[in-house]
């Protein structure tokens, strides 16, 4: 990538905080920078404004963890005067493309070639939040410090100027980053009041980095006592919260920290503690280290073991999945102990087609419940990986062999539920016997009775087996 430089003679507007000079990680990070932050930060200047980065970019950088692609500026100009600056503009040639993404925040985005987005918000002021969720008002601001007061943590309250290359921490977040501590801007009380989804963030950032993190222990108090804040936010935003937290690779430490201090309890169905079957499963390796997309839908299904006694629509307290996640949660949790007969293949291929690619994921789950079960469990969770690695793919495929239009053709049934289900038990049956053309599966068809009546029993190509 290009190298980041400072093209402008003018520094533009001086962050009323301190401000520290690069260390060499910093140097590094400012190497590999895209070009259009320094073009986005001349624009400004020009216009008699100051601009910064600021968030998570900075926080990777200084911490080890990760570059960042994403980058978010702060200006103290105000949006119009954004818009007029940017809208219509070019760069390279091409124009870019201005999107009022949260114009009514003080926030728009700028989308350049190369798919680069780059957010930049007008810097505000600390505002009432009387719901928990949001500011009563927006108001904006000149002062650099003051936008920063309003973070959540530490760590994310630092800024870049630009212009002039230097670090701008008026609350101590690179101590904080060097002594691995997830710490309150402020009052903890005050910053968890203002948006009670910070009390999920503040143990997601615990493993958000290269090591486990802890938390300050003002800071720690004062979630145990604003967890019943979590009732005000909204059931899909702190499932996406809590989804990221599942897909940490030290998803099981941060449960276990959640479980403690009765997080979890509110959120989720059931009381939880460190002795919990749902917290012990979490450590396994092969869970923790699984690349599935539906390893936080795995997670899950098993923090839930003890607490569901059958399938769930949409009801996890405090959290709200999608219907597509809602389905893959079923898919786990109802497998959850019922496991395919090593010694039998038509048990294995109905197991494995019915989980499909997150076959390996649910013996992971299995495995992970039979670490804390004893050794025979976990020989059986063995015998059966073994069995599936062996077995041949299904010479049909997935796909049932037979469609309507061939079942009605041979059984003069008309379009229905019985159709329906006939062509699911004749499925149900090619997979177990791995059929592999019609004339095998019309031989099937003649030995069954499909003419009675209690259609609604016959088999699915479901796990466990109805």
């Amino acid at each position: 990538m290009q190298g980041f430089k400072n093209n402008s003679n003018n520094s533009g507007s001086l962050g009323d905080c301190k401000s520290l000079p690069f260390t060499d990680i910093l140097e590094e990070w400012w190497s590999d920078l895209p070009p259009e932050i320094n073009f986005i930060s001349d624009m400004i200047i020009k216009n008699g404004g100051g601009c910064w980065i600021v968030g998570g970019s900075i926080r990777d950088a200084l911490s080890s963890n990760k570059n960042s692609n994403e980058f978010d500026l702060a200006t103290d100009l105000i949006p119009e005067k954004m818009i007029e600056i940017f809208d219509g503009i070019r760069y390279s040639n091409t124009i870019i493309t201005l999107i009022p993404t949260g114009i009514k925040y003080g926030t728009i985005t700028l989308k350049f070639e190369k798919d680069i987005e780059i957010e930049i918000t007008t810097l505000r002021t600390d505002s009432v939040y009387s719901d928990g969720r949001r500011p009563d008002s927006v108001r904006f601001g000149k002062s650099l410090r003051d936008d920063l007061f309003r973070r959540d943590f530490t760590v994310n309250a630092m800024a870049i100027d630009i212009s002039r290359k230097v670090l701008h921490d008026p609350f101590n977040g690179l101590a904080d980053i060097k002594s691995k501590i997830i710490r309150a801007v402020g009052n903890p009380h005050t910053r968890l009041s203002e948006d009670g989804l910070r009390i999920l963030r503040a143990y997601r950032f615990v493993g958000n980095f290269r090591e486990i993190w802890g938390i300050d222990i003002d800071l720690r108090n004062a979630l145990e006592m604003s967890i019943n804040m979590l009732e005000n936010i909204a059931k899909e935003r702190i499932w996406n919260e809590f989804k990221k937290i599942l897909n940490s690779k030290f998803a099981a430490e941060i449960l276990l920290l959640m479980s403690e201090d009765k997080v979890l309890d509110i959120i989720l169905h059931g009381k939880y503690s460190s002795q919990s079957r749902g917290i012990l499963s979490q450590f396994n390796s092969t869970i923790v280290n699984s690349e599935s997309e539906d390893v936080s839908i795995a997670r899950l299904a098993l923090l839930l073991v003890d607490s569901l006694d059958g399938k769930i629509e949409n009801d996890f307290s405090l959290i709200r999945l999608s219907n597509k996640e809602v389905n893959q949660f079923n898919r786990f949790f109802s497998s959850l102990g019922r496991l395919p007969d090593p010694n039998y293949k038509s048990e294995l291929r109905l197991w494995r087609y019915f989980h499909d690619s997150d076959s390996g994921l649910m013996i992971s789950i299995e495995e992970s419940l039979a670490n804390i079960s004893g050794e025979g469990e976990l020989i059986a969770i063995t015998a059966i990986r073994d069995e599936l690695l062996n077995l041949p793919p299904l010479s049909a495929g997935n796909k049932p062999l037979a469609n309507g239009t061939w079942l009605m053709q041979r059984t003069g049934l008309s379009k229905g539920p019985r159709l329906g289900r006939l062509k699911s038990w004749l499925h149900t049956i090619q997979i177990e016997r791995d059929l592999s053309n019609l004339g095998e599966i019309e031989s099937v068809l003649c030995t069954l009775p499909w003419n009675q009546e209690k259609y609604s029993l016959w088999p699915l190509p479901i796990w466990p087996k109805n």
